[in-house]
């Protein structure tokens, strides 16, 4: 969830899947961007947003629009196994 300030607040459970990171990414679906905010794991398959993460003003504008994804890594693939569009 992104506030209207842009602050970020969300934590993600996977299961099946050994995440070895996880964030999230600028781009619009099928499209691989750079990571802007990287997550925490907190638990065996979750992983929490950090305390203060923050989106810019055109940050904020490309979630808006669905310009925003998340994305769970893994050993097996590194440039990412799970992939979710994010959506207000």
């Amino acid at each position: 969830m992104v506030a209207d300030d842009g602050a970020v607040i969300k934590s993600l459970k996977t299961t099946g899947v050994v995440g070895t990171a996880a964030h999230i990414h600028t781009g619009e679906k099928g499209v691989n961007g750079p990571p802007i905010v990287t997550l925490t794991k907190t638990a065996d398959g979750v992983w929490s947003v950090p305390p203060g993460a923050k989106l810019s003003a055109e940050q904020a504008k490309l979630y808006k629009a669905g310009g925003l994804y998340l994305n769970v890594h893994s050993e097996a693939h590194k440039g990412g196994e799970v992939r979710t569009q994010l959506t207000p």
